[in-house]
């Protein structure tokens, strides 16, 4: 059984893993008419990366809500985005969307397995809806952060896209990509 839950970006990354002129000195494009559409494939090869793998290449906040409603309180919670690097909060939240932060004692972080352990001190569920978890995911706050082969996936589904806005399908393209994503490529969270 899968553990119920919602994933929100809070925020949004300030560089992306790889820069309009390594995109195009790597399909040797030598004019700027083109830039624009090259900036939006970047992003969306980054997204593809991230939703494809589970991980955030930059870092950034954000939050997830596992719904308890009517259930025991769980003591173990996946986070779904990785690497975590800090827990900013944990909050339960009331069917009246009364929110009431739990003190870093009462939780524990396992970042190696990016999860929560909450501490029972008599922490009631009953009349609790969720447990909202506010984090931050991502390797850094710079490109260079990124590990060189994520940076080269999305390059390559940069120049996919690029080379594939025609509607020509590259299904090779993919194969590459795929195989520079799947080592971090996480396992779904079974509870």
């Amino acid at each position: 059984m899968t553990q119920a839950y919602s994933l929100k970006e809070t925020s949004t990354p300030e560089v992306e893993p790889i820069s309009v002129a390594e995109v195009k000195t790597f399909l040797r494009i030598s004019h700027d008419g083109d830039d624009a559409v090259l900036s939006n494939y970047i992003k969306a090869a980054r997204q593809f990366c991230e939703t494809y793998t589970g991980i955030a290449m930059i870092s950034r906040d954000f939050k997830v809500s596992f719904d308890i409603s009517g259930k025991a309180l769980r003591r173990n919670y996946p986070i779904p985005k990785a690497p975590v690097s800090a827990i900013s909060s944990v909050k339960m939240v009331s069917y009246s969307a009364q929110e009431t932060s739990l003190e870093s004692g009462a939780y524990e972080t396992d970042t190696g397995f990016n999860r929560i352990f909450i501490m029972n001190n008599g922490l009631n569920a009953a009349n609790q809806r969720a447990i909202e978890i506010n984090f931050i995911a991502g390797y850094g706050e710079n490109a260079s952060d990124i590990p060189e082969t994520l940076r080269h996936a999305v390059l390559m589904k940069t120049a996919q896209m690029y080379e594939s806005r025609g509607g020509e399908d590259n299904p090779t393209g993919f194969d590459i990509v795929d195989s520079l994503l799947r080592p971090y490529k996480k396992m779904k969270v079974y509870s």
